[in-house]
């Protein structure tokens, strides 16, 4: 604090009450540290014994800011943080934002314990901080993919990821299930999984199948159609004299990648594609070919 003295004979001698949060309680000008508002009392004293006083009113200002109440969720959720009370200009999040509300793991990625903490400042440049804390769960992560055809000689695998416990809309508890297109009517068919942990978190996800009479023939190099190289690293090539539609299957029979080619656009490449056996369908006007691709 700033003071000055008017009057009387210097030297001055000064006493400040209370002490508690002065740096000097016998200067003129003290500096002040203290939580709470206070007011404090000073005695002046010049050199021939006379005596004034005077008081000083020291208000402190804490903002009040509220992060929420730590919580738990699934990790395969997303939260909105609301900070309150309303009426500051701006409010700093630890994650970067600088609104009011939050929304936190948007991309479902994170796990464990996070803290969020919120910082304001009010009119008066006094600040204060709260942090909460969110405990995301491990979910099951159930992603099929795209619909798909099954041709009626083929079987594909679904398969519901890691969980504790599984139901399928065929009844089934396993992790995995089979659907043999060999033993099925030519149609579509619902296949859904609800699958959860014991912590009580889930995840749910369907796919549409259509059982199909494909017409394979296997003997791709006996139609003339060439894919090469292969083994491949991913990139290849469909030789062929006339247009015709491309899809590449995984190893659980779904369809990663479906293109038209012709014979001056016959590249085909999987980025980030995993190594393994994948099967491709070429179909033409009247036929559907079918060759293995091996990716290292």
């Amino acid at each position: 604090m700033t003071n000055i003295v008017v009057g009387g004979t210097s030297p001055y001698t000064y006493l400040w009450s209370p002490t508690t949060g002065l740096s000097n309680s016998t200067t003129l000008n003290p500096t002040i540290t203290t939580s709470q508002s206070t007011t404090y009392s000073v005695t002046v004293t010049d050199s021939h014994g006379n005596t004034a006083s005077g008081n000083v009113n020291v208000v402190v200002s804490i903002p009040e800011i509220h992060a929420g109440n730590d919580t738990i969720i699934c990790n395969n959720q997303t939260l909105t943080l609301h900070a309150t009370p309303t009426g500051y200009n701006s409010y700093f999040w630890s994650n970067g934002d600088n609104t009011q509300n939050v929304t936190v793991n948007a991309s479902h990625t994170y796990s464990g314990l996070m803290n969020y903490t919120v910082y304001v400042i009010d009119s008066v440049q006094c600040s204060n901080i709260d942090t909460v804390t969110v405990n995301f769960l491990p979910a099951p992560n159930v992603h099929f993919g795209h619909d798909t055809i099954l041709c009626n000689v083929n079987t594909m695998l679904l398969d519901a990821g890691a969980a504790d416990h599984y139901l399928w809309s065929n009844g089934a508890t396993s992790q995995t299930i089979l659907i043999d297109g060999t033993v099925l009517p030519l149609g579509w068919y619902n296949y859904s999984v609800h699958a959860w942990n014991d912590n009580g978190c889930e995840s749910y996800d369907t796919i549409h199948v259509q059982v199909d009479a494909c017409n394979i023939i296997n003997d791709v190099a006996a139609s003339g159609i060439k894919i090469y190289p292969n083994p491949s690293d991913g990139t290849f090539y469909i030789e062929t004299t006339y247009p015709c539609e491309i899809n590449v299957l995984n190893e659980l029979g779904k369809i990663v990648l479906t293109k038209q080619i012709s014979a001056n656009d016959n590249k085909i490449a999987l980025k980030n594609a995993a190594q393994g056996i994948y099967m491709i369908e070429i179909k033409t006007k009247k036929n559907t070919y079918k060759s293995k691709l091996i990716i290292e």
